[in-house]
């Protein structure tokens, strides 16, 4: 209906300030079909409903305008959390199997590294 396509893309380059808040600002901002940067008005507004939903739980006293706005933005940051960890989890993964195999080769084997096995009868 909107032609957005919410998924999230990887920047994958530039320096990591850069990085952030590419991926800090994809909560606002999604793609459209042609692939043109437009409002995210499925997450916006698809969340604000949800919260929406979630507060109808609570008691009739409990639920006010404020309520569904603060339960919005707690969703809101926890995509900006999600979004920062499917921005960089790939280069840390890479980073430690880059280190696990330096330190693999670099390392020669301790026979006093490991204790020895002794059987008894």
């Amino acid at each position: 209906m909107l032609h957005q396509d919410p998924r999230y893309f990887r920047r994958g380059r530039g320096s990591a300030l850069t990085r952030i808040a590419y991926a800090a600002s994809r909560v606002l901002i999604a793609r459209t079909d042609s692939g043109n940067p437009t409002f995210n008005a499925s997450q916006v507004f698809g969340q604000l409903g949800q919260a929406g939903i979630s507060l109808s739980y609570y008691p009739k006293q409990d639920r006010d305008v404020h309520g569904l706005f603060v339960g919005w933005a707690v969703n809101q940051t926890y995509n900006v959390g999600w979004n920062q960890l499917k921005e960089f989890t790939p280069d840390l993964n890479a980073f430690i199997q880059r280190h696990h195999k330096k330190r693999k080769h670099k390392l020669p084997a301790d026979p006093r590294a490991t204790p020895a096995v002794t059987r008894t009868n």
